[in-house]
């Protein structure tokens, strides 16, 4: 069973990128995240995946293709459950959320307050001027994303297996961890986490394992090559 799916921006769509690498995971034998709901969520929408050749190509590793949007996922999850289990009153904001289904993979205790939010446009174009009132309005708190390198941006426009979201991406990247500490005023960087150095990479085919290992030393190479989850404190 299928629905019918609205037009969807570049931008919008891009959330079937990260919910098909989620949902190709789960069917792995040993997946690195295992979010078997994403796999439902996909077959109910009916999307094509066929529109991301970067998640379909048979020349690319099963576990090679996905690695990316499964560990960060899953960092992701560990960073919010660390900070929940330290602070059981929490309010968490997923900003840019899609169809993402961390709060179930978290499970959250009833004192946490969870707001899924997505609103592209906003998040796209203000983002400083959001992070700006996100610090201002709460006493205290975490921050966690991706970071993409400038050359990273530029790869993603540019790659054909990503070609339907390729017109949608604004962030232009920025090289420096602490670029938005520059931004917000009472923001502090305090953890660079490298999917390069993940425990997950063990389980990645041997070209893959060997390259990131050989890279792991050096934050700039992890930049450029892989996946890079940011954490500041407010």
């Amino acid at each position: 069973m299928s629905v019918t799916l609205p037009a969807f921006t570049p931008a919008q769509e891009s959330l079937f990128l990260t919910l098909g690498g989620r949902a190709l995971d789960s069917r792995l034998p040993r997946p690195f995240l295992g979010d078997t709901m994403a796999d439902e969520i996909l077959t109910e929408v009916g999307y094509d995946l066929a529109r991301f050749p970067a998640l379909t190509t048979k020349f690319v590793d099963r576990r090679t293709r996905v690695f990316d949007i499964a560990v960060r996922a899953k960092t992701h999850d560990d960073l919010v459950r660390r900070f929940i289990s330290d602070h059981p009153d929490a309010v968490v904001l997923d900003l840019g959320a899609g169809l993402d289904t961390r709060v179930f993979r978290v499970d959250p205790p009833p004192t946490v307050t969870w707001y899924d939010i997505d609103f592209p446009e906003v998040i796209g174009l203000r983002a400083v001027s959001l992070l700006n009132r996100l610090v201002r309005h709460f006493p205290g708190g975490e921050l966690a994303f991706n970071l993409y390198t400038r050359y990273a941006i530029w790869a993603v426009k540019h790659a054909p297996g990503v070609a339907a979201i390729a017109g949608g991406v604004l962030n232009p990247g920025f090289d420096d961890p602490r670029q938005p500490e520059r931004w917000v005023g009472g923001l502090e960087l305090v953890d660079e986490i490298f999917l390069t150095r993940a425990p997950e990479v063990a389980g990645l085919p041997l070209a893959m394992r060997t390259t990131a290992r050989l890279v792991a030393p050096s934050a700039r190479m992890s930049r450029l090559i892989g996946t890079v989850v940011v954490r500041y404190r407010f």
